[in-house]
């Protein structure tokens, strides 16, 4: 049996990662099978320099409700 210790929770959504580009400093975004990806290389889809990816996780969503009640003065 396999634990499953990806930061998404163990969905099967493709994860985001960002890079931005030392080179011509285009800030794109790619996506990957899993949450293992974070620092690694890869291509600027811009001008072709190498770049290392960063782990997006400020873009998951949570489908929550939450009800709140404020006293009213």
């Amino acid at each position: 049996m396999t634990t499953d210790h990806s930061k998404r929770g163990g969905t099967n959504r493709p994860v985001l990662y960002v890079y931005r580009c030392i080179a011509c400093d285009y800030r794109g975004e790619t996506h990957r099978h899993d949450d293992s990806h974070d620092g690694d290389r890869a291509v600027c889809e811009h001008c072709g320099a190498i770049v290392v990816l960063e782990w997006d996780g400020g873009v998951q969503l949570c489908a929550e409700t939450t009800s709140t009640s404020r006293k009213r003065h």
